[in-house]
C-alpha cells in the first residue's frame, strides 16, 4: 500500500476513533494538542539524530 492510501487511512481512523469516543470535542481538541506536542519533541530528535549522521558521514568522507 502506497503513503498516500497508509496516511488517508489512518486519517480515517482517527475520525472514527473521536467520534465512537464520543468525547466532548474540546477534551478531545486539548488531547491532541498534547499529543502533537509529544510528536513534535520526538520530530525534533529524529531530525538532529540524522543531521548528526549526515555531518558524521560528510567527516568521514573528508578524511578519507
Amino acid at each position: 500500500m502506497n503513503i498516500n492510501l497508509r496516511c488517508a487511512e489512518l486519517r480515517k481512523n482517527i475520525a472514527k476513533l473521536i467520534n465512537e469516543s464520543e468525547l466532548p470535542i474540546s477534551l478531545v481538541y486539548y488531547m491532541i494538542k498534547d499529543m502533537m506536542s509529544e510528536l513534535d519533541e520526538v520530530h525534533s530528535q529524529v531530525l538532529a539524530k540524522e543531521r548528526e549522521e549526515v555531518a558524521k558521514a560528510q567527516n568521514q568522507e573528508l578524511s578519507e
